[in-house]
């Protein structure tokens, strides 16, 4: 995830089995299954986070300047168990 709502750069390594996302309040947790769920396709008004994708790009970098862009990817493995 690049630029997306709270996160500037961040990458979450999922387990097979349970995982499990905590942290203090507007720490990023809903954040990370927004982007979750904008890559398996729902829209923005699915995650109640945002009316467009362009509202879920992070307002601002550490040089002030607000990015145009964000980045999700999510990569699958079928490992056939």
């Amino acid at each position: 995830v690049e630029n997306f709502m709270c996160h500037p750069k961040l990458t979450v390594d999922l387990n097979q089995n349970i995982n499990f996302i905590h942290g203090q309040n507007g720490s990023g947790k809903s954040a990370i299954l927004a982007a979750i769920q904008i890559c398996l396709g729902a829209g923005a008004r699915r995650t109640n986070r945002a009316r467009n994708l362009k509202e879920l790009v992070r307002k601002e970098t550490s040089s002030g300047a607000a990015p145009n862009s964000a980045k999700i990817r999510v990569t699958v493995l079928n490992d056939g168990s």
